[in-house]
């Protein structure tokens, strides 16, 4: 606004001191030059001629130059307005016609430019019986509207649209409502692929065997929660997914203060993942072994921790391990019983028969080494025989 009147200063500002001056100094030159009344009519004639010339040479600079200007801000405005990546159409209040668009409105609607201007928007555009007015509510400065609409292609196509207008009152001529029209298209169809994915990943999630859950720090219930915890926690799905602690108030007393010691570590940034083996008490009395193996980070938006994690159902492991380890209790009981126990008649059975190769013995005492190597093979038989019926007792356990 400044700058408007300091622009308008320096053109009228010089010209009224021009005209002052050149009147009063041109009317002491006349009266000096003659006194005569014919004289001096001539001369006011001459003057004023003058002045007008004088006048119309300034005015015709002054209008060339606004018009240069004028022509330069259309050229610059056009080319902003044309290169504009979202669709413009500008149609007049009264009329109710299209005046202007741009490119991309014209590739958009698939009509060349002589084609929209002059064509009401109204048969652009497929409106609900509830938008009869749309126009007319469009046009009003006063109303900022968000419509979403379908706009008919010259092929025929629907396109799907978000239309937002601005008003533009003009005192030298009819209100100008401009409607900035974004194509929908590419958008739903992201949504819809989005979507897809969405339920590709439930598909997968819901086939894991363990449970996949998120949540931030704070917050009463699961960002992310799959189907799978439903079995592994033994609490309805609902119940656990929109409240944490019911997943906690099934772990058993002596292994409750172990997770929260890890999740506290977790929070504090001591350690930045967690694995964690901690048993359960179902609603059926039975106990589960569980792993969950968790991680944390900063949520930017939120600040705040954000949790995830996977928990595994162990209980079959746990068994194995248990079983495992008796079986080697097992193992370790019958290497000690193949040390104390057979090794003794077969040293019995090796002395005897180191005695037997000496020629030089009497056949009583020859006698008397068969009688206690045949003790000695029976001794060994008995105790192969208890080796085997433990082994097969065992064998039946498991």
């Amino acid at each position: 606004m400044n700058n408007s009147h300091n622009n308008l200063s320096r053109v009228v500002l010089p010209y009224a001191l021009f005209g002052a001056l050149y009147i009063i100094i041109s009317d002491y030159i006349a009266r000096d030059f003659s006194s005569k009344v014919d004289d001096l009519i001539i001369i006011s004639m001459a003057k004023g001629l003058i002045f007008i010339f004088i006048t119309a040479v300034l005015v015709y600079y002054l209008v060339k130059n606004y018009t240069r200007k004028l022509i330069s801000v259309n050229k610059n405005f056009d080319r902003v307005f044309q290169s504009l990546p979202e669709a413009v159409i500008i149609f007049d209040k009264e009329t109710q016609k299209i005046t202007a668009c741009n490119t991309a409105a014209q590739n958009l609607s698939e009509y060349k430019k002589n084609e929209l201007t002059g064509i009401s928007p109204e048969t652009l555009f497929l409106l609900k019986s509830s938008d009869s007015n749309i126009l007319s509510l469009l046009s009003n400065s006063e109303n900022k509207l968000q419509l979403l609409c379908k706009l008919i292609t010259k092929s025929g196509e629907l396109l799907p649209v978000h239309i937002s207008n601005s008003v533009i009152k003009n005192p030298i001529s009819n209100t100008q409502c401009v409607l900035i029209i974004r194509d929908l298209s590419e958008i739903n169809a992201q949504h819809r692929e989005i979507e897809e994915q969405k339920k590709r990943l439930e598909e997968i999630m819901s086939g894991v065997d363990s449970a996949i859950w998120s949540f931030v720090d704070g917050s009463k219930g699961f960002l992310y929660l799959n189907k799978a915890a439903e079995k592994i926690f033994d609490t309805p799905f609902r119940q656990i997914s929109e409240n944490t602690e019911a997943a906690l108030n099934t772990i058993v007393p002596e292994d409750q203060g172990q997770v929260l010691n890890a999740y506290m570590d977790l929070k504090s940034g001591k350690v930045k993942s967690c694995r964690l083996e901690y048993r359960i008490l179902t609603s059926a009395n039975k106990i589960k072994w569980l792993e969950t193996r968790f991680w944390g980070n900063m949520d930017k938006d939120l600040q705040k921790l954000r949790v995830r994690g996977i928990t595994s159902d162990i209980t079959e492991i746990k068994r194995y391990q248990l079983k495992n380890k008796e079986y080697t209790n097992q193992i370790e009981g019958f290497a000690f019983l193949t040390a104390h126990m057979v090794r003794k008649p077969i040293c019995n059975i090796l002395g005897l028969i180191e005695l037997m190769k000496q020629e030089e013995r009497e056949a009583y005492l020859r006698s008397e080494y068969i009688q206690h190597l045949e003790a000695s093979t029976h001794e060994l038989d008995e105790v192969v025989k208890n080796l085997t019926s433990k082994i097969e007792s065992a064998q039946n356990h498991e």
